[in-house]
């Protein structure tokens, strides 16, 4: 049992806690609970959890489970479910929350519930939990400190989401929510574990034809197709006077052309443009920029936009002053904005969320590109949420096959550079 306290315990804080009592052993007097004859749906978890003195009600003889939970109740809860005695000013530590008189958060509840799981039983394999990102239609809302506890709690059963599955990871969590979480930490046959269904859908704009895409009427208005040709699965570029129907190299990426074709294919709709032009120069690249319209893609007001280099690799180590960047990027990714609201507080927009996955997932494949995804975008809103975070930090992720070195700087977009695991 010591196991959670020690991991919820790093910094002395002297509290007195804040879940309040009744005289009553049992909820049976609570106002509340019962209205017009009618229980509450959380009733008979509240009553076991307070015959066994782990929850309580008000002093006024309600229990306002509709009323936010707060992180110190919260957390009496948990350490009290587990047989501990937390009395009341009782010292103990923790090093994940600045306060405790505040209410918590689906996603942190998410974390504690489950590190409280983790001493009594073994947990899914991440094989297991990483399914269920399928699962979780708001998945990439969720901070990426949480998301794999937010997985877990999926596929424990746990925490089941909203009607429509969703997690809703910055939203509170009611005092019925918590009581019915801890009654799922006791009781394993409350437990609802939502079964997951393998997805082996390719992504729809990969299944259409060349001349589907590329063959359509209003072409010339959505991309700079003149600047290059695409046939049987393959592009080529053109400039008039230099070259026609130009091949790729591929020594230093063997999927660079295949790449390029997918990334633009799978970003082509019918009101957006997207720019895709070869650069030969002394370090040739491709560029592949999604925008909202030919004017703001000529002049680099882009959502995001890939660059594809060619022969010579780019080198984020010395660039980037970064001894543990790669000195051999191969496809940088720079991503500006994912949304087109005035709303400051709103950083993304779902559309513009599913073409930047749908092109990571067209380069990378589709299992190591949704992964890729997901680091990318949330290290995209943690940025936006907590700008002071990032300041003068550089980081990096390694996947499967693909290394990912993110270099921060105090501008307003993200760059992520590309290279092989190894090189």
């Amino acid at each position: 049992m010591r196991r959670i306290i020690s991991f919820l315990l790093v910094i002395t804080i002297i509290l007195t806690m804040s879940t309040p009592n009744v005289s009553a052993n049992t909820s049976i007097g609570l106002k509340d609970l019962l209205i017009n004859g009618k229980e509450h749906w959380a009733k008979v978890y509240i009553d076991k959890l307070i015959d066994q003195l782990i929850i309580a009600g008000y002093p006024d003889g309600t229990f306002k489970p509709e009323n936010n939970v707060e992180v110190d109740s919260y957390i009496k809860m948990v350490v009290s479910a587990l047989g501990n005695n937390f009395e009341n000013g009782k010292d103990y530590y923790s090093n994940e929350f600045n306060t405790y008189r505040r209410a918590i958060t689906r996603e942190e509840a998410a974390k504690l519930i489950v590190q409280a799981l983790e001493t009594l039983e073994q947990l899914p394999s991440a094989e297991e939990i990483n399914k269920y990102k399928s699962v979780v239609p708001d998945y990439a809302k969720i901070s990426v400190k949480y998301s794999q506890h937010a997985l877990t709690a999926y596929a424990t059963g746990m925490i089941t989401g909203d009607p429509k599955g969703n997690f809703k990871p910055t939203d509170n969590l009611s005092r019925a929510e918590a009581a019915t979480v801890i009654m799922r930490l006791l009781d394993k046959s409350l437990r609802k574990p939502i079964p997951v269904q393998e997805d082996t859908a390719t992504l729809p704009e990969l299944l259409k034809s060349d001349d589907e895409v590329w063959g359509r009427e209003d072409i010339f208005h959505l991309t700079l197709a003149g600047a290059y040709s695409v046939k049987d699965g393959k592009i080529s570029f053109n400039e008039e006077g230099k070259y026609k129907n130009y091949v790729l190299d591929n020594k230093l990426n063997p999927n660079i052309s295949d790449q390029v074709y997918k990334a633009t294919k799978v970003l082509i709709d019918s009101n957006h443009y997207v720019l895709t032009t070869y650069m030969k120069d002394e370090k040739p690249r491709v560029f592949v920029n999604y925008a909202k319209s030919s004017g703001y893609a000529f002049n680099d007001a882009l959502f995001f936009g890939y660059m594809f280099f060619e022969k010579e690799p780019y080198n984020a180590r010395s660039d980037g002053k970064e001894p543990k960047f790669s000195d051999k990027v191969y496809i940088i990714l720079s991503l500006d904005r994912l949304w087109r609201t005035p709303d400051p507080n709103s950083w993304s927009t779902p559309y513009y969320e599913a073409k930047l996955k749908h092109s990571l997932m067209a380069i990378f494949g589709e299992v190591e590109g949704e992964d890729i995804y997901d680091y990318v975008y949330g290290s995209y809103i943690d940025k936006r949420k907590n700008p002071q975070k990032y300041v003068d930090k550089n980081f990096t992720k390694t996947f499967t096959t693909v290394k990912v070195d993110f270099p921060n700087d105090d501008g307003s977009g993200l760059t992520f550079c590309f290279s092989k695991v190894g090189d």
